[in-house]
């Protein structure tokens, strides 16, 4: 007994490969170093960088809108007519520097005079059968047209936004706007609106309407 105990302890101490016995840890991956080591490091570390955004266009955007016609083919659109804009005209800012009032009603009652003693409401450039121009100055008084003066004209020296228009021959009455004017400058800014810088009145706006003068 005391042999086979003996036999298995020399075993144990002089054969290692004798038995069963736990297998050899597994080697460990070899670990990066250096360069590469710290390279590894940062793109596990930091996410992934967005992309820049995008800031559009360097060139500006058009702060207003441009005609799609001429200036003439705009102005003498079939069944266009061309109605006052008070508010955006200078006669606006004349009528308010003349009705100042701490009384509410006494002043919208002055603006409301300042604007009636305007008439030039309606402005109509109209080619007739004949192929003459006419310049056509309505007065409006609710859905009526009174016509203050009508002149025959030419246009000449049209650019992208503007167009002369030239008086020819007498006028039968007195013009309503540049009365002793030979010609005067329409701005076209765009397909709904046209300005006229008129010496007595000033800046003025008109908004194109249709059907509003009977052809």
């Amino acid at each position: 007994m005391r042999q086979i105990q003996l036999a298995v302890l020399l075993c144990f101490v002089a054969l290692p490969g004798c038995g069963s016995s736990a297998p050899p840890p597994a080697a460990s991956e070899p670990t990066a170093s250096g360069p590469q080591a710290k390279a590894t490091e940062a793109a596990s570390a930091e996410p992934e960088e967005n992309p820049e955004p995008d800031k559009g266009s360097d060139q500006p955007a058009s702060s207003a809108s441009k005609p799609s016609r001429t200036p003439i083919e705009t102005i003498t659109a079939a069944k266009l007519a061309f109605v006052i804009n008070h508010t955006g005209s200078a006669l606006n800012e004349a009528a308010e520097k003349k009705c100042t009032s701490d009384d509410p009603k006494t002043q919208a009652a002055c603006m409301q005079k300042q604007r009636a003693a305007f008439k030039a409401d309606v402005l109509q450039f109209k080619k007739d059968d004949k192929g003459k121009l006419w310049w056509i100055v309505y007065q409006r008084k609710g859905s009526a047209l009174t016509v203050l003066s009508k002149s025959t004209i030419e246009f000449s020296d049209e650019k992208e936004n503007t167009v002369t228009v030239n008086f020819v021959g007498k006028d039968k009455t007195t013009r309503a706007l540049f009365p002793v004017k030979g010609k005067f400058v329409v701005t076209v800014p765009n397909d709904y609106s046209i300005e006229l810088d008129e010496p007595k009145y000033g800046k003025l706006i008109y908004d194109a309407k249709i059907d509003i003068v009977d052809q």
